[in-house]
């Protein structure tokens, strides 16, 4: 009978400990849903960009392309470094004198590979 008050302190703090850890761990797993929540939304905003026709045309667009720009912006705030340098290797190519569909076309390919699984929330 010794041990039952030892035992009954012990599983009062091991609730305690529970009861109060239960709130942070609550609020961290929040925090990250809402970072993949985040991130898929980015990557929609980007797969947009992409549902325009003659999307390789206007990445083309000169010096001033608005839709190379606002891939690259919104490219560069993506977590993921796969889909973040994606985005970086077509906007580069893109953005050289001269580029042409042809030569862009595997970095926009991989991009669009890239963005699909970040959107669809697969690391």
């Amino acid at each position: 009978m010794a041990q039952s008050p030892i035992l009954t302190l012990a599983a009062g703090t091991v609730g305690a400990v529970i009861g109060l850890a239960a709130p942070l761990i609550n609020a961290m797993t929040a925090r990250l849903g809402g970072r993949r929540q985040q991130q898929r939304e980015l990557a929609d905003q980007i797969m947009e960009i992409f549902a325009e026709p003659r999307t390789l045309d206007s990445l083309l667009g000169g010096a001033h392309s608005a839709a190379r720009r606002r891939l690259y912006l919104l490219g560069v705030r993506l977590t993921d470094p796969d889909a973040r340098h994606a985005c970086e290797e077509l906007v580069t190519s893109a953005g050289q004198p001269g580029a042409s569909e042809d030569e862009i076309f595997p970095a926009w390919e991989k991009t669009i590979a890239e963005i699909s699984r970040v959107s669809r929330g697969r690391r």
